[in-house]
């Protein structure tokens, strides 16, 4: 039971997360894009400047590809303990009942 409530909750997420990765990655096509039209047109030390910050660009997408990663991951944990914990209380609750129910 857990597991499927588990596997709900991940399936919500995997769409954040594919969403997040698709963003990521167009970003990065457009970094690209850029830097091989800037490569037709600029002399070489300009293109090398271009490489750093495309570079320096493309380090920042990681860390916020990771930063949003990091952020699902860390609201699908929280789910799932909150979920946990409220199945074990509803589970002492229904235990409770029955050992009432049975000493009647």
């Amino acid at each position: 039971m857990y597991r499927l409530l588990h596997q709900k909750e991940l399936g919500a997420h995997s769409k954040m997360i594919n969403d997040c990765i698709q963003h990521q990655s167009c970003e990065m096509n457009e970094l690209c894009h850029h830097l091989i039209n800037q490569q037709r047109k600029m002399p070489l030390n300009l293109f090398n400047t271009h490489i750093d910050n495309f570079q320096t660009a493309l380090s920042n997408l990681k860390t916020s590809f990771d930063s949003k990663m990091n952020y699902l991951s860390d609201i699908h944990v929280s789910t799932i303990d909150k979920l946990n914990t409220k199945h074990e209380t509803e589970i002492e609750e229904m235990k409770c009942e029955l050992y009432l129910m049975s000493n009647r």
